[in-house]
């Protein structure tokens, strides 16, 4: 059955309600069910004949059957006008069975949730209807009434009241809750999808710069070198020749300012590796060059991580130790790089003189650093004094 997610007075409860009490709907189920055997047990072992026991059996198996068929075998009638034929059917067979023997009367706190759970904006009649259903059943109001009795089965069914419109509040502020929850995902989700495209739109925008500052002028003065010397060919050979050597080395030159575009795209040292390994690749070949002792290491357990934030990363460990080779004069340089469970973490570490971030004014590199990562979700922080050496550290988001 269906978990209470309904009141009357509010209609029908956020979509998110029904998956979160679904999980323990055979609960109500099975205890519908306990409502219903134990007083049929105790009905056929009070029963003053054979006959009497079979009719109260044939009535319990009836409704047993009718909500099996109208409510369970049609998930979909659920806090629909179909549900209705379910209730005219479980009022008639209760009341039946209620005269059959009293210890029926148990069947009730079996019904209230499935009412709860199933009528929807119908709940509040439906509830009405049982309990006419109660008293007339029982006979109490007919038979010779008595105040004891009265106040018992009334007291009986306020508690079945209470607690239905109890837990049923509580599934509605749980699917509330829920709900909110995937609002707030989705948000985030559409907060990280933005960042990614203004840092697609961003490096857009910097590779156009880049080639047109570059490649695209290159070639400008490929063809004003070769339309000269096209008008030099005529009268004067050796300036012809001149120009044409110029052209070369210009289109040399445009040949390697577009190489270095492409490797900035996709650095050589990530290609057939990993960022760990590209890292401890790039500590290396500096270490080499400049003869400062530099180590690499890994915490955490590697995990694959998007094509953007290994460059970044990557890039961010090449400007780091450039800087140190020209301005820190260190002795020792550590590269570390850490797998967080929420993102990924770099850091380089100097032993070298140090300065005062707020008071330098900062290079270009550091500078488009920051502004890649800030694109990614990133950030990176500067930690250097006077003397006392620098970190660099670098993080992004990667879960």
């Amino acid at each position: 059955m269906a978990t209470p997610t309904t009141t009357a007075a509010d209609g029908p409860a956020p979509a998110r309600a029904r998956p979160a009490a679904e999980r323990l709907a055979w609960l109500w189920d099975a205890f519908a069910a306990l409502t219903l055997v134990v007083p049929t047990v105790l009905a056929l072992a009070a029963a003053p004949s054979a006959a009497h026991a079979t009719v109260t059996a044939a009535l319990a198996v009836g409704l047993a059957a009718w909500h099996w068929l109208t409510a369970l075998r049609q998930p979909a009638w659920a806090e629909t006008s179909r549900m209705l034929l379910w209730l005219a059917g479980v009022l008639v067979l209760t009341w039946l069975l209620l005269g059959r023997h009293e210890s029926y009367l148990f069947l009730v706190y079996g019904l209230y949730p499935q009412l709860f759970g199933r009528l929807g904006r119908w709940t509040v009649p439906g509830v009405v209807a049982l309990v006419l259903v109660v008293f007339g059943g029982t006979g109490v109001l007919t038979r010779d009434p008595q105040p004891d009795a009265i106040l018992g089965i009334a007291g009986s069914v306020l508690l079945a009241l209470v607690i239905g419109f109890f837990v049923n509040a509580l599934v509605r502020a749980t699917a509330e809750r829920e709900a909110a929850m995937d609002a707030l995902e989705a948000t985030r989700a559409e907060l990280a999808e933005t960042a990614r495209r203004a840092g697609m739109l961003a490096e857009r925008e910097r590779l156009a710069r880049d080639l047109h500052d570059t490649i695209a002028q290159g070639f400008t003065g490929i063809v004003m070198q070769l339309e000269a010397a096209e008008q030099a060919l005529a009268g004067d050979a050796e300036a012809a020749a001149a120009h044409l050597e110029r052209a070369r080395q210009a289109a040399r030159g445009s040949l390697g300012e577009l190489r270095s575009t492409v490797h900035a795209l996709r650095p050589a040292d990530l290609d057939g590796a990993g960022l760990p390994e590209a890292l401890d690749r790039v500590a290396r070949r500096w270490s080499q060059d400049t003869g400062v002792p530099a180590d690499s290491a890994v915490d955490g357990a590697p995990r694959p991580l998007p094509p953007d934030v290994e460059v970044a990363l990557l890039r961010t460990a090449q400007e780091g130790l450039a800087n140190i080779a020209r301005h820190a004069g260190a002795g020792q340089v550590g590269v570390r790089l850490s797998y967080e469970p929420d993102r990924v973490a770099l850091s380089i570490a100097d032993d070298g003189v140090g300065f005062d971030p707020g008071a330098a004014s900062g290079g270009r590199g550091l500078a488009g650093l920051a502004e890649r990562l800030g694109a990614l979700g990133g950030g990176l922080t500067v930690d250097s004094a006077p003397g006392s050496g620098t970190r660099l550290r670098a993080a992004v988001p990667a879960p």
